[in-house]
């Protein structure tokens, strides 16, 4: 992910007379980046390239240098990214320290354009759970075995058993080939229920236990069987591997047959369709 570079651009001058010919103006070229965003660009960068702690030190000198004022929602969204890599990594503290930040200086803002959830609300059962010692009890040792749970709990649909498999947080819903969007738990959990048609079938049951072994830092139990809107044959669940090892379920993709998600996670900001969507 990169930081923005803007480029700006003369607008056109028009007609000088009746009947004459608008003047283009020539381009002014590339405008030099804020300091913000010269910050913004250097922490993806290494965010990206798996440099959490150097990707924290750069928001640490921001925040000692008053570069970081808590006025620009682009904090958020960095501030933010950090915590949940954090996370990811086990360093548990640290993860706290970057949500509590943005719960603190952006909680009452929406969390993203299209969200009808605050930084707080969003952030709050994370949070929580980190301040709780970030256990995460849910977790299985093997992709096939969540995957076996997920589909055991769905044929009958068994929403208790559904909610203990889901994780607390970081829940989405997404569409293949369109952005993932972030939703509640008990949203995704009655998507599910209002979709289930009839019988499932589970149509990659023989390859999943492979896609591990690849590498893949997310794999998808695909299924066959509900009432999907918008014309999509098949819904995924998505199991991400965690760094620290085992493997959980996060959220859903409506897909196409022969075809898997491109993407693992819901971006910030990202917009989404509605689950009520026909």
């Amino acid at each position: 992910m990169k930081g923005r570079q803007r480029i700006m651009w003369m607008v056109m001058a028009g007609a000088l007379a009746l009947g004459g010919s608008p003047l283009l103006a020539e381009p002014v070229g590339e405008v030099a980046p804020s300091p913000l965003e010269q910050l913004e660009n250097r922490f993806f960068e290494a965010l990206g390239g798996g440099q959490a702690t150097a990707a924290e030190s750069l928001l640490l000198e921001g925040l000692r240098n008053g570069l970081l004022t808590g006025k620009d929602p682009v904090e958020a969204t960095l501030m933010v990214s950090l915590g949940n890599e954090m996370c990811e990594l086990g360093l548990i503290a640290s993860a706290a320290f970057w949500l509590k930040q943005v719960q603190t200086r952006f909680g009452n803002e929406p969390a993203g354009e299209n969200s009808d959830q605050t930084w707080a609300q969003l952030l709050a059962p994370k949070i929580a759970w980190l301040e709780q010692g970030g256990h995460r009890t849910w977790v299985e040792p093997t992709a096939e075995n969540l995957a076996r749970k997920i589909f055991r709990a769905l044929q009958p649909y068994d929403r208790t058993a559904l909610d203990a498999l889901l994780v607390p947080f970081d829940v989405y819903i997404g569409w293949w080939q369109s952005e993932l969007e972030p939703v509640k738990r008990d949203e995704l959990l009655s998507f599910l229920e209002s979709h289930r048609a009839g019988l499932l079938t589970w149509v990659n049951e023989k390859h999943l236990p492979a896609l591990p072994g690849g590498g893949e830092a997310v794999v998808y139990l695909k299924t066959k069987g509900w009432s999907t809107p918008d014309g999509y044959t098949t819904l995924q669940f998505a199991l991400h591997q965690l760094a620290a090892g085992g493997w959980e379920w996060r959220g859903v993709v409506l897909g196409e047959e022969g075809e898997l998600p491109m993407d693992g996670g819901p971006r910030p900001g990202s917009e989404g369709r509605s689950l009520t969507s026909p």
